[in-house]
């Protein structure tokens, strides 16, 4: 009978630390595929600023065509109406369109830095995530294999203080 519990214990004790390497690693494997995503998120980040740069760059070119076709229509009518295109009217629309197109290609730079401002925040919180996970990983890692040998020893301990056996030498301890 008494070789039945120590073969239980044995068995225990190895499955417990299997178990506990086994959990580290599915829990390591965990945060390493969550950290993965993290990183993939950053450079999804990192485009959506690229794209907003770009669209801020398509937005000003088309800003400045639809000046530019507003200024030769503006010419054009007032030349056809016989007004001096250097001086008066001519000259204050001129410097108003002048001024409002400034001011709209402010705004739309204004836009394109507060957006790719809150993407690159985004990426660098992804990136920290990220970190942090891989931390996790290998804490995950270390974990399991502190678990699993302190298991063994406690086990070995247990077993010679319950069996009286001298594990070293494979022996019964005289007590």
């Amino acid at each position: 009978m008494c070789l039945g519990a120590e073969s239980l214990l044995i068995f225990s004790t190895i499955t417990s630390a299997v178990g506990a390497i086994s959990q580290s690693r599915a829990e390591s494997n965990a945060a390493q595929y969550q950290a993965q995503v993290a990183d993939n998120n950053a450079k999804l980040a990192e485009f959506q600023a690229q794209d907003a740069a770009e669209r801020a760059e398509e937005d000003r070119s088309e800003l400045r065509r639809d000046v530019a076709r507003l200024r030769s229509q503006g010419r054009t009518a007032f030349a056809a109406g016989n007004v001096l295109l250097g001086s008066g009217s001519p000259v204050d629309w001129e410097l108003d369109i002048a001024e409002q197109e400034h001011i709209n290609l402010e705004r739309i730079d204004r836009a394109k830095q507060l957006e790719q401002f809150g993407f690159r925040t985004q990426q660098s919180n992804y990136l920290s995530e990220a970190n942090n996970l891989r931390a996790q990983a290998k804490n995950a890692r270390t974990s399991g294999f502190l678990s699993a040998t302190s298991t063994i020893v406690g086990s070995a301990f247990n077993f010679r203080t319950n069996f009286g056996r001298d594990l070293t030498r494979g022996r019964r301890l005289q007590t």
